[in-house]
């Protein structure tokens, strides 16, 4: 999730739409695109979760309006089971932040 963040970053900004992940998933998994698939939603998923409330300490602003965001919490994104919640793909919060300190206790 991290390497495919990175990825997405360096997508120029007016690309960033689905075709430019697609472009950026297909790079990154050439053999799996279903893998490229569930990294693209769940990081869509990600964004929607650290936009809707802050996550301190997991998060803060970055250039351009973006958010820097611990690579731990990308590492509990690909773990983490996505939900549906009113009809989008999401995590749940508490979950998904359980999870983050558990890896970053292993992690250290």
């Amino acid at each position: 999730m991290a390497a495919y963040a990175k990825a997405c970053g360096e997508i120029p900004r007016g690309l960033r739409g689905f075709e430019g992940h697609a472009i950026g998933w297909a790079q990154l998994f050439p053999r799996h695109a279903e893998q490229g698939e569930s990294a693209f939603f769940r990081m869509e998923a990600l964004a929607r979760l650290v936009s809707a409330k802050p996550l301190p300490g997991w998060t803060k602003p970055g250039r351009e309006g973006g958010l820097l965001t611990l690579e731990v919490l990308f590492a509990a994104a690909a773990e983490e089971p996505v939900v549906l919640q009113k009809g989008e793909i999401a995590f749940s919060r508490s979950s998904l932040l359980r999870r983050a300190f558990q890896l970053a206790k292993r992690m250290e």
